[in-house]
């Protein structure tokens, strides 16, 4: 398994936009969130992921970008992202290579919950693998983490610090 420090393994895939994901690509624009789940339109993966929709903005602000990874096929997986009007990529894993590549394949032959962030030079700085699929970390949990690997000026910015002050 990619541990953290290392380099992420790069790989390129399709999304349920049927448009092409090259990691090595993608963190140039800044980190990314892979966060790989076991099946569309289940409890917990449904859940798992519409709290990071829900939660996007904040993420698109520490100019990380989350993308789901399945081994869906890409159909059910384009349904369950239109359904749930999901605002980041489902990654179509159908040939199970990216989950290999990670080594997060469970016993089940699903991916397992599992979270990865990796940043701009394709390090990873965090993960976390689900001992249990009905667990997950929750955006609020993320981002704390998140916030912990940028410079101290940059994690504390608030609102109220950077809204516009009322002149006199």
């Amino acid at each position: 398994m990619p541990e953290i420090g290392e380099k992420a393994p790069d790989f390129n895939a399709l999304d349920n936009q049927q448009q092409r994901f090259i990691l090595s690509s993608q963190v140039k624009k800044g980190k990314v969130l892979l966060a790989f789940y076991p099946a569309d339109n289940t409890p917990v993966c449904t859940a798992q992921l519409c709290d990071y929709r829900d939660h996007l903005e904040e993420f698109k602000g520490l100019s990380v970008q989350v993308v789901g990874i399945s081994i869906s096929n890409h159909e059910k997986q384009s349904e369950f992202a239109k359904k749930q009007e999901f605002n980041f990529p489902l990654l179509n894993d159908y040939d199970t290579r990216i989950t290999h590549k990670y080594d997060v394949m469970s016993f089940t032959g699903h991916p397992k919950r599992a979270v990865f962030l990796i940043d701009e030079n394709q390090k990873i700085l965090f993960k976390h693998v689900e001992f249990m699929a009905i667990t997950r970390r929750t955006s609020e949990e993320l981002l704390e983490k998140i916030k912990s690997f940028l410079p101290q000026d940059e994690s504390t910015k608030t609102e109220e610090n950077i809204a516009p002050s009322n002149s006199h």
